[in-house]
């Protein structure tokens, strides 16, 4: 009686519980464990996903750079399609047919579009694939000749009107030795259609408290920087200062500007003898700071020699006992 009792309590959990699979589930599970390993290997990141040019004349060029990125720890042998259109022949890319996603991080793939000078205004569309060699991933599935596409957008815009407009950046006036010009060092970058430059560029030199204005001048440049490309600019300022802090404030001139301001910041620099702010380690420091700066270490020594003389004193008294 008990053993009938519990074949038939076996038989309704082998049938109720986890015994009784259904075939499909167990046939998507097996198939699940085989393909899951190998579509996680083939994850491709790009960022931007897309390559986006405006106001472009008739005869421009730009260049974008795609991050390309993997979660795979094996490299990834890639090739490159630019799908059939009317911009094909506008595009060319570096690498230009086939190249290997490697473990470095990110992959520059750089896309380069030249627009035809016969070109009429309008928007033109294609599209660049890339397509990840399935094979080339742990000698991938056998007798399988998979390639997985990872496709970037291109989005054109044509127009006939000129369009001047730009941005400045990364604008910092080094450190430098006493008896030496200061240099301004900025980038500009020209999101606009034609070559641009600032029309003049104001400089304000002030000492580090900003009370007292020490020089202005302004300064105009010649060289431009291309359309949709970006260039640094290192300027050397007619000035020559003694060591200490100061402040610039630099104010970019131009009449695309409503208030003819295109940009303004202040930079602070440093000017050094012997490679040291006076007052810096080095340099003869003034009275004040003596005491500030030495004390701490003068307190420590004494109350090692306090401490120390205690400790031999009470040896002493010891032996004696």
């Amino acid at each position: 009686m008990n053993k009938k009792s519990n074949d038939s309590l076996y038989y309704k959990h082998s049938k109720h519980g986890l015994f009784n699979i259904s075939p499909i589930l167990l046939f998507i599970l097996v198939i699940g464990s085989i393909l899951l390993p190998q579509t996680s290997a083939l994850t491709v990141g790009i960022s931007p996903p897309q390559v986006v040019g405006e106001h472009l004349l008739p005869g421009s060029e730009f260049e974008k750079v795609v991050m390309l990125s993997k979660d795979a720890n094996e490299e990834m042998e890639m090739s490159i399609e630019i799908v059939d259109g009317p911009i094909r022949s506008w595009i060319s890319t570096e690498p230009a047919e086939k190249f290997t996603l490697n473990n470095e991080g990110h992959t520059p793939f750089r896309v380069q579009v030249i627009v035809p000078k016969n070109t009429p205004p309008g928007k033109y569309k294609g599209d660049i694939n890339l397509y990840i060699d399935q094979g080339g991933i742990n000698g991938g599935m056998t007798g399988s000749s998979l390639k997985i596409r990872v496709p970037i957008k291109v989005m054109l815009e044509v127009t006939g009107q000129e369009k001047k407009e730009y941005a400045i950046k990364l604008l910092r006036i080094p450190p430098l030795n006493e008896g030496d010009n200061p240099t301004l060092q900025f980038t500009l970058e020209n999101t606009g259609n034609i070559p641009a430059r600032p029309e003049s560029i104001g400089i304000i030199v002030s000492d580090k408290f900003k009370q007292q204005t020490i020089r202005e001048f302004t300064l105009k440049i010649k060289e431009e920087t291309k359309a949709f490309y970006e260039k640094p600019y290192t300027i050397l300022l007619p000035i020559r200062l003694s060591s200490d802090q100061y402040w610039a404030h630099v104010t970019f001139y131009d009449a695309i500007s409503s208030s003819g301001v295109v940009h303004e910041e202040d930079a602070i620099f440093d000017v050094l003898r012997n490679g040291k702010l006076a007052g810096e380690p080095g340099e003869l420091p003034s009275s004040s700071t003596k005491p500030a700066r030495y004390w701490p270490v003068a307190a420590s020594i004494l109350l090692f020699i306090i401490f120390l003389g205690y400790y031999l004193l009470s040896r002493a008294k010891k032996k004696k006992w």
